[in-house]
């Protein structure tokens, strides 16, 4: 076994400890504390589509950290607070494996690739956010690992199944806390992409088009159904949201 490999399983055990270790013990804040409420409901209420909380039609947050946060308290109980946390320390633990490959398949060295993540799973905010139930770790470790794939397809690696892959991942994304994945990650990764490599051919506009109809047919699926089926109270929530 090679350095970089002793490396890369060390990283591993760190950013296990860092991100798993003493789940429970946090301090549930106020964001966290409206996901576990509304994950209780969807339980207790079968609110899984028109989401509450105290009751009362939660739209301005999509759904998938809340269902993946009940999941774990259907199975483990709704107090505990480690079971509740478990996908999200899970998601950036992703997040921090996929950015190896990211920098890994882009520099073709290992070593670098091992130091940021270091970097990034030793950053206090990092730490922070990706031990909460809370929805930002779930957009950005969703779009990293959807960019990842994006990238194989676009350097013509299994390529529409790729871009499929990238398309239901970016979706994931938007289903998590809306555009913010794809606005702050994705379109800033293409521009620096295209700078670098031109701009696309014919080939890569079908593809990135078809990676697109799916992200938006799957992302904004909940958002759709929601305005067709509550349209009232969800177009005055998002008035609210907007003002």
């Amino acid at each position: 076994m090679n350095n970089e490999n002793r490396l890369y399983y060390l990283l591993l055990i760190v950013g296990a400890i860092l991100l798993f270790a003493h789940l429970g013990l946090l301090y549930v804040d106020i964001m966290e504390a409206r996901n576990f409420v509304t994950a209780r409901e969807m339980v207790d209420n079968g609110n899984w589509i028109f989401t509450t909380m105290n009751e009362v039609p939660r739209y301005e947050k999509p759904p998938l950290p809340t269902w993946l946060s009940a999941w774990m308290g259907q199975l483990f109980g709704l107090n505990n607070v480690w079971a509740l946390r478990f996908p999200a320390s899970l998601s950036c633990f992703l997040l921090m494996i996929y950015l190896y490959k990211i920098v890994n398949f882009i520099t073709k060295n290992q070593k670098l690739a091992i130091i940021s993540c270091f970097i990034l799973v030793t950053n206090f905010l990092v730490i922070y956010v990706g031990r909460r139930a809370n929805w930002d770790i779930y957009s950005y470790s969703f779009m990293v690992i959807g960019i990842y794939y994006f990238l194989l397809a676009l350097k013509n690696i299994k390529t529409y199944p790729n871009y499929i892959a990238a398309g239901i991942l970016f979706a994931l994304s938007v289903l998590s806390k809306g555009p913010t994945g794809p606005y702050v990650l994705l379109i800033p990764f293409y521009a620096a992409y295209v700078l670098v490599n031109g701009l696309p051919k014919r080939k890569e506009i079908f593809g990135i088009a078809f990676c697109a109809l799916i992200t938006i047919a799957l992302g904004f699926s909940w958002y759709i159904y929601i305005y067709l089926a509550d349209a009232d109270t969800f177009s005055a929530i998002m008035e609210k949201e907007a003002n």
